[in-house]
């Protein structure tokens, strides 16, 4: 894993998905303990818009926030592996499950999901015990779940997910339940 403690979030952050209350708890987390300057680094694989250029700006984090417009597939899935702590944006619809939660969910690293503990992703990180679901624009919980993954990190006590579960998601496996599920109508 990277020397530093490091979060990951891959994707576009459209404009609707706004970050301030994240960065606002980095910023706090950073200032909350001494020498985590230093110690933490949030890469960005993906387009960073003005506004939430603007919040990282406001928040003096562009020591900590790397920014990256493009990552080829093996490098990508190196980098996730090797990061603690992924950061899953989906507060836009609440039936949508990101695809990268899964590939997150494969890096065998908990995740921070911004989300309603009720969404299809929410439960799938709640019922899979994948990390920490948390509102949006709770800085306090966000604030939380970051402190307590930099403290276990600190300490070596990172814990990592169970991916047996991951193979039922997995396109061929639905894919075939799909085609038994036709074949079986199709036999009616």
């Amino acid at each position: 894993s990277f020397d530093k403690f490091t979060l990951i979030h891959s994707g576009v952050i459209t404009g609707t998905r706004n970050l301030a209350y994240l960065f606002s708890a980095l910023k706090r987390l950073i200032s909350s303990n001494e020498g985590a300057a230093g110690n933490i680094e949030f890469i960005v694989i993906g387009n960073i818009p003005r506004s939430q250029k603007k919040e990282i700006s406001r928040h003096s984090l562009w020591d900590v926030v790397t920014n990256v417009d493009y990552m080829e597939r093996e490098k990508y899935v190196e980098t996730l592996v090797k990061a603690h702590l992924p950061v899953v944006v989906n507060f836009t619809d609440p039936a949508l499950v990101p695809g990268k939660l899964y590939e997150y969910w494969g890096s065998r690293n908990k995740m921070l999901l911004l989300d309603t503990v009720d969404s299809a992703a929410g439960e799938l990180v709640t019922t899979y015990q994948l990390g920490d679901v948390v509102g949006p624009d709770d800085e306090e919980a966000i604030y939380q779940s970051l402190s307590r993954s930099y403290d276990a990190w600190l300490s070596g006590e990172l814990e990592q997910n169970d991916v047996s579960g991951l193979g039922d998601f997995d396109r061929k496996f639905l894919t075939g339940k799909l085609e038994d599920a036709f074949a079986e109508v199709a036999n009616d």
